[in-house]
């Protein structure tokens, strides 16, 4: 059996490449093949191995054995270059923009955890350039005057007969809005997080200052909804790319005394949903009524089938992953991106 002393302290692994075989504690190796993370089978003819095969699912985890000790660290690395990696991400995120290379610099990063946090960072920071947006808030609370509007029903309820002090609802102009708490909650998760730079952490800790007068996201509540408006439309990007940070992302977890904690993006969500969105900006114009993609089986999950419904034809054919291009110098993607 391999102590967690012999483990290596990094793993690292390409998005689908052959498998790794590597010497790893029992329970660490347990928890990556029971956490889908990566497959991990154990070495028949030798006790203590393990062989490790990475799939669609890229990022980094780290993981920590019982009894303490370093954690190991298991990076992915997607196939596709970073920046192209972004366009696909910047693209679906907002098919009328994209991702321009001036917006944020993510070339000079090879990893994905280093190149999304620093352009969360740099989308967070020209969010707040201009100050922190401020709205208003539904607020229900007992106080000591009356403020807004007194909740009746709730007041004979719980303090039938007693005054003060009184149960109000009002709207307060704040903040502490759920914009500033989404971008709170992704700085936060970053810095929680394996493999960010430390220039990157040091920026990301300014910016976690800037909305510290902001409530919190304790881990396990849900990510609070918002609604694109003219009002926070500086805050778009910076709203989405925090998005993709807090919702498919990470991996959290502590069975016991093992801890697995990292971000995880997956490659297969990621085409589908660069295909799906590339389909109904090019049909929206041509009396179509709806595009959705259809993903496929396992072995072919990297090919998703896009179908037509209302008045077009169906679009028959599909589209590997390796026929989609990046941008090209102005930005725009390269015709000729889908084979029909």
């Amino acid at each position: 059996m391999t102590s967690t002393a012999d483990a290596p302290q990094s793993v690292e692994l390409v998005e689908h490449a052959p498998a790794t075989r590597l010497a790893l504690p029992d329970a660490v190796g347990r928890a990556l093949a029971a956490s889908g993370i990566v497959d991990a089978t154990p070495d028949p003819y030798t006790p203590g191995h393990w062989s490790l095969r990475a799939g669609s699912k890229v990022g980094a985890v780290a993981v920590t054995a019982p009894g303490g000790g370093e954690p190991v660290t298991v990076r992915v690395t997607p196939k596709v270059p970073i920046v192209r990696l972004f366009f696909l991400l910047g693209y679906s995120l907002d098919p009328g923009r994209g991702w321009r290379d001036g917006e944020v610099e993510v070339a000079e990063h090879r990893d994905l955890l280093p190149a999304l946090a620093h352009a969360v960072e740099r989308q967070v920071d020209r969010a707040l350039r201009q100050g922190l947006l401020q709205g208003y808030r539904a607020t229900e609370e007992s106080a000591l005057v009356v403020r807004g509007r007194v909740r009746e029903a709730e007041q004979i309820r719980r303090r039938f007969g007693a005054m003060p002090p009184i149960e109000v609802a009002y709207d307060e102009f704040t903040t502490d809005i759920a914009e500033n708490r989404i971008l709170r909650a992704a700085v936060e998760r970053l810095l929680r997080l394996p493999g960010v730079p430390r220039d990157v952490r040091r920026r990301l800790l300014h910016q976690r200052a800037r909305l510290t007068d902001v409530t919190a996201i304790v881990r396990g509540q849900p990510i609070p909804d918002w609604r694109p408006t003219r009002l926070n439309s500086r805050y778009h990007r910076a709203l989405r790319l925090s998005r993709v940070v807090l919702d498919g992302a990470s991996a959290e977890h502590s069975p016991g005394d093992l801890r697995i904690d990292g971000f995880l993006f997956d490659m297969n969500k990621l085409f589908e949903d660069f295909v799906t969105t590339a389909l109904r900006e090019t049909f929206q114009d041509r009396g179509r009524e709806s595009v959705r993609c259809r993903q496929g089986d396992a072995d072919t999950a990297a090919r998703p089938t896009g179908e037509l419904s209302g008045s077009g034809s169906a679009w028959p054919k599909t589209a590997p992953r390796s026929e989609v291009f990046g941008p090209t110098e102005s930005g725009h993607a390269r015709s000729g991106w889908l084979r029909r």
